[in-house]
């Protein structure tokens, strides 16, 4: 998917994330509403913000706005970790809930 979608450096422009994360097909990355595409923007964020520190200190900026291939799967990762912890904890709450009702 990465290699699809990437230009002629072998970055994926941040804009073509989306894209590639429907070619993905992980359900945790659907990205069908405005919300959802903002929390993915804010999971770019700060996966990235390592690199905006190295930037600011001297570092090339030609690539700004593009992900490497590490960047790429940095992002995927975290947002799918992010997921499935906001998952978990939902089930967390409900087999609580379910507890307090049958007076476990």
């Amino acid at each position: 998917v990465f290699s699809q979608h990437a230009n002629h450096s072998g970055r994926v422009m941040v804009n073509s994330l989306f894209a590639c994360t429907v070619h993905l097909g992980f359900e945790e990355l659907a990205l069908e509403t405005v919300e959802q595409q903002r929390w993915l923007a804010g999971i770019v964020r700060d996966a990235m913000a390592d690199k905006e520190v190295q930037r600011q200190s001297g570092s090339s900026s030609r690539h700004v706005g593009a992900l490497s291939f590490a960047d790429f799967t940095k992002v995927v990762t975290k947002a799918v970790r992010e997921k499935e912890r906001v998952r978990r904890h939902m089930e967390f709450h409900q087999e609580l809930d379910a507890w307090r009702e049958g007076d476990l």
